[in-house]
């Protein structure tokens, strides 16, 4: 009896202690990856773009809702002062055209960073199909290779462009849909329970 309420008070307090981390996890959200805010409304992502390219020092995100695949999603489709893109994993971020000595002089004036934290080879296909699709053509991209870049399904943020993957798919003759080995939602109530 004794070990039977012992069992249930540890189960309890378990259980609460779990939905205190996901509440904190839901509320807090500091990768934006819970955000309510529509990642296909083509009115905020221009909005982004162009404050962020009319910007002397970048603009503050504290009312615009969007994650770091989303900002970078709104800069492929609608940057437009840029003739270089570069896409890759955070080990790119740094390079750019707005520091006081230009990343690639040789080969570009202006570069546009679509750098994501972790990216894997679902980003590289669909931030490629956002740039062949734009209406305002660069003239070179420019991969940033990771040891990890080619292996599929290592990370599910790609998940929110997954129709840009299925497109670039397309486009490359790839006849079968390509398929996530986890469920993204699934992934998503998971990440609520993390502690880091």
């Amino acid at each position: 009896m004794k070990y039977t309420r012992y069992t249930l008070i540890l189960i309890v307090f378990t259980i609460l202690i779990l939905a205190f981390i996901a509440v904190v996890n839901f509320n807090v959200d500091p990768q934006r990856i819970y955000s309510s805010t529509n990642t296909n409304n083509s009115s905020v992502l221009k909005d982004f773009a162009g404050k962020l390219e009319t910007s002397e020092f970048g603009i503050v995100l504290k009312s615009l809702d969007l994650n770091e695949r989303d900002r970078k999603k709104a800069l492929a489709i609608y940057s437009s002062n840029h003739d270089c893109m570069i896409i890759g994993s955070s080990h790119i971020m740094q390079i750019g055209s707005h520091a006081n000595k230009n990343s690639l002089p040789n080969y570009c004036s202006s570069i546009t960073n679509l750098g994501v934290s972790g990216a894997v080879i679902e980003d590289y296909m669909a931030y490629t199909n956002m740039i062949l699709e734009r209406e305002n053509k660069i003239s070179t991209l420019i991969y940033g290779i990771d040891p990890w870049s080619f292996k599929q399904n290592i990370h599910e943020g790609w998940e929110r462009q997954k129709n840009n993957v299925d497109e670039m798919l397309n486009k490359i003759s790839i006849a079968s849909k390509y398929e996530s080995n986890n469920n993204y939602q699934l992934s998503l109530i998971w990440n609520l329970f993390n502690l880091f």
